[in-house]
This record gives C-alpha cells, sequence and structure tokens, in this order.
C-alpha cells in the first residue's frame, strides 16, 4: 500500500491510497493517516487507485474520520472503484463518511 498526500487548498489536504488496503496496508497508512486527519484540515481521500479492500481498510478510514470530526473536520472518499464502493456501501461505512465523485464535489460538500 502506497500513501500520497499533499495540500489543496487551505484547510484541504488530498491522501491518494494504492493498492490493497487490507492487514499490511492498513498497518502501512495508519500512522500517517492519523496524522493528516489530525492535523485540522478537511481530509479527501481518493481510493480510486485501491484494489482490495478488507474489514482494516474501513477501521483505518473510520479513525481517521472520527480524528477528523474530533477537529471540527471532515473525511470525504472520492473515486471509489465499484468493487470497493460496493464494500462500503454494504459496510454502512457512506452513513459516516460522504463517498462523491471528485475533489470538487468534496471540497463543495465542506463549505456547505
Amino acid at each position: 500500500m502506497e500513501i500520497r498526500i499533499e495540500p489543496l487548498a487551505e484547510n484541504f489536504t488530498l491522501v491518494t491510497l494504492l493498492g490493497k488496503l487490507d492487514l499490511m496496508g492498513s498497518q502501512a497508512i495508519d500512522t500517517r493517516l492519523g496524522a493528516t486527519a489530525n492535523r485540522g484540515d478537511h481530509v479527501v481521500v481518493d481510493l480510486e487507485g485501491v484494489t482490495f479492500l478488507a474489514s482494516m481498510g474501513i477501521r483505518s478510514l473510520v479513525m481517521a474520520a472520527k480524528a477528523a470530526q474530533l477537529k471540527g473536520r471532515r473525511l470525504i472518499v472520492i473515486k471509489a472503484s465499484a468493487d470497493v464502493e460496493q464494500v462500503l456501501l454494504a459496510s454502512g461505512l457512506d452513513s459516516l463518511i460522504p463517498m462523491v465523485a471528485s475533489v470538487e464535489a468534496a471540497m463543495a460538500l465542506c463549505q456547505s
């Protein structure tokens, strides 16, 4: 699992994940994703490059979303593949973490 973190705009950070978000993948990203969520920015997580999502990956996203929420910010998922989106929906994660199609939609959602 590869993680790329880059600033988008004031109060927004883009996190791009690539690979399998399973036990090993979540261990590889947890520290950096958590630190990003704790910084106080809205976190936009691009899942386009995630090929597999397991329960530990869902846990990583939930923990980061809760950390962002404690700072008064949001974590939003974008560009999930059909398979990954299906796992997110089946787990009910969409009730905690919004899922949208683009960075622009994520930013607009946070500003509304």
